[in-house]
């Protein structure tokens, strides 16, 4: 009995390794075994037929199978244009074989190695490899592609200024920042000599019902949110009296003042009055401007798609998964939908695609660039998964394994891609997505890059301790990313931090991908020198997002957080702080012996030599939150928790525009920021 069942627990490891999927893991030097309900799960949530650990042997035989009749794996990489052999199992039948390069130039042969297909050196791009043999043609998606992503101008120094773009406010706003907002922004950092733009993600949101404004949850990752579409600039506005009066109207402008004195953004309520005049100027639409609007919507089957999807949410006021069949399938019956419904939603994409490129436009005049976030996934209940749900593994979420803030560890409820499945698709949603932001962008950060090489997955029902991980062609993305990144001129930044295995970084720094340099990660009173110094292939900052800004973590208001909010005991609290003051007092004297701060400094004092160290630095980028200039304690963001913990994502920014570019100390800061990136380096 004993030996049986070492016999299956055996098997159940071989059937997960089949799978791609680790059946343990190292998490703070400790070896973390995976359970067998976990590998189960993780194995039914990837199309394995099995529901206990004695029907592994069966399904380790299936698996196996299935890789012995495949003909041709589905994607092949030649890297830098040297030519290829992609290994073919053709069992010695008569084959032919069919190249059609991404240009349309095709070519034929027959194989006369069973083994292999030679292919030639070929121009970067998307190519098809089509092995006709056992009675079906099989298809290999071919990449060719630089193995560098694209480089920063060579020899420069540049540095940005980040903010939350629904934080941004001014004395006209409508209750939250727009693009309008950003481009006055942009001219700011632009007189100041910086040269990124760098906010959250701006992709589509679910902001009625239901509603989440989460920029990491969005409704698609390849359409754009039109909650930060600027009125103002939409040329309809001229020629449309009736959104005119309606925006002129006292009741109207009550409503905007009421959001724009508000200390949080009220999304459904700017949403709600963005969306009455949007819909207004979309049906006002005549001329050479309807023309050009039914252009773009007939070029973009899948915003055709988008648009009655999102008028299904409005009709049925419920995610995709509690409708009715056959819309719940993907079949949505065009007079299910409301057409002025779907009509806004294809004319709020065509207005946003014209105001960012219009944004990209005008910076680039200026001499900068956006820099853009793409986050790892799409909400469970987004147009991503109901349009393309065989893509994702729907009986799993993306989480993370328990660390010391999360012993618990964390599950971030959105599906992972399934690896198969997006490989024998070509990774077409994959590429689709990178293109999006890709566009408007001199530089993408792409959240948790360690998801390029494997994901933390929790099966349902299984808690986010118990997760597994499960590995993805690392080396196809990098392809498609060095090649996208060429394509559009646009450098990668990796998010890399946490606990990331070594060879992630070591695959970064191949493929020229910028890693992320966060001071407070990266300071120490455990070693010398206190604060590691700043890779040149990095992005240098002193906080995301995600964590503490400075002042807050100098004054641990962060462990004070935790410590309400139960992710720290009292003790640990204590403990932390102890920690933490300690660290405080390395960072100081380790800016004091650089000549960066005085004897006795302020939280300001070190928050700007912080600043000049980071900007002296050898790396090629470097980022401003704009908040750490006035010492701001409050946090956008407080990863594992809810709305009713924390108002996530909600924040407005305590300054104005017309205040921050009218405060002395601020520009001062700006401007020694520059000056110290364009002079030296101190290593």
């Amino acid at each position: 009995m004993i030996a049986s069942a070492k016999t299956d627990t055996a098997s159940l490891s071989r059937l997960a390794r089949l799978y791609g999927i680790q059946a343990s893991y190292y998490a703070n030097r400790r070896r973390v075994m995976a359970t067998p309900e976990a590998l189960i799960g993780a194995l039914s949530a990837l199309g394995a037929d099995i529901s206990s650990p004695d029907g592994a042997p069966t399904a380790i035989r299936e698996r196996e199978s299935q890789r012995e009749s495949r003909v041709i794996e589905p994607v092949y990489i030649c890297w830098d244009g040297a030519p290829g052999r992609v290994p073919v199992r053709t069992g010695g039948a008569h084959t032919e074989c069919t190249l059609r390069q991404e240009s349309g130039e095709a070519s034929e042969w027959r194989l006369r190695d069973s083994g292999a297909v030679a292919l030639p050196a070929l121009p970067f791009g998307y190519h098809r490899l089509t092995v006709h043999a056992r009675g079906a043609g099989n298809e290999c998606l071919v990449i060719s592609a630089p193995s560098r992503a694209c480089s920063l101008p060579s020899g420069a120094k540049v540095w940005g200024v980040f903010m939350p773009l629904y934080s941004l406010r001014s004395r006209d706003d409508s209750g939250a920042g727009d693009l309008a907002d950003l481009a006055r922004l942009a001219g700011i950092t632009g007189r100041l000599g910086g040269t990124l733009l760098a906010t959250l993600p701006l992709m589509s949101a679910f902001l009625d019902e239901p509603c989440d404004p989460s920029p990491y949850a969005p409704a698609s990752r390849l359409f754009w949110n039109e909650f930060y579409v600027s009125l103002d600039r939409i040329p309809e506005l001229e020629s449309c009296a009736e959104a005119r009066d309606l925006i002129a109207s006292p009741a109207f402008q009550r409503e905007m003042a009421r959001l724009r004195a508000t200390s949080l953004v009220d999304y459904r309520g700017v949403m709600r009055i963005k969306r009455s005049v949007l819909s207004l100027l979309a049906l006002s639409l005549h001329g050479q401007r309807l023309d050009a609007f039914e252009r773009f919507v007939s070029e973009r089957p899948a915003l055709q798609d988008y648009a009655r999807f999102r008028a299904a949410v409005e009709r049925y006021r419920a995610p995709w998964h509690e409708w009715p069949e056959p819309a719940r399938s993907g079949a949505i019956e065009t007079a299910l939908v409301a057409p002025a419904a779907t009509r806004y939603h294809e004319y709020v994409q065509w207005i946003a695609e014209e105001q960012l490129a219009g944004f990209r436009n005008e910076a680039a005049e200026g001499g900068l660039s956006l820099y853009f976030d793409l986050p790892l996934g799409a909400s469970r209940e987004s147009f991503d998964v109901w349009r393309n749900r065989r893509l994702f593994a729907e009986g799993a979420s993306v989480g993370a394994p328990p660390d010391s803030l999360f012993p618990q560890g964390q599950d971030w409820t959105f599906p992972p891609p399934h690896p198969d499945a997006v490989r024998a698709n070509g990774y077409a949603h994959q590429i689709a997505v990178l293109r999006q932001v890709l566009r408007f962008a001199g530089a993408v950060r792409i959240d948790h890059v360690m998801g390029l090489h494997r994901l933390y997955w929790v099966p349902q029902g299984t808690p986010a301790a118990e997760g597994v991980y499960v590995h993805y062609h690392a080396d196809e993305m990098y392809a498609i990313l060095c090649l996208e990144s060429h394509r559009h001129r646009t450098a990668i930044v990796g998010e890399d931090l946490g606990t990331v295995p070594p060879y992630v970084r070591t695959s970064l720094g191949r493929h020229n991908i910028y890693r992320m340099h966060v001071l407070q990660f990266e300071t120490s009173s455990t070693r010398l020198p206190a604060v590691r110094p700043a890779p040149a292939r990095a992005i240098a900052a002193l906080n995301t997002h995600d964590t503490p800004s400075f002042a807050a973590w100098l004054e641990s208001a962060d462990i004070d957080d935790a410590e309400r909010l139960g992710f720290f005991t009292t003790e640990a609290a204590v403990d932390a702080r102890t920690d933490r003051q300690a660290d405080r007092q390395a960072l100081t004297g380790f800016l004091q012996h650089r000549g960066l701060a005085p004897a006795a400094p302020t939280s300001g004092d070190l928050m700007r030599g912080a600043l000049g160290y980071l900007a002296a630095s050898r790396s090629r980028l470097m980022l401003v939150n704009l908040e750490d200039l006035w010492l701001e304690v409050g946090r956008q963001n407080i990863p594992g928790t809810n709305d009713d913990q924390h108002p996530n994502w909600r924040r407005k920014a305590a300054r104005t525009l017309e205040e921050i570019e009218g405060d002395a100390e601020v520009n001062t800061t700006l401007l020694n920021v520059h000056e110290a990136r364009t002079a030296g380096s101190n290593g």
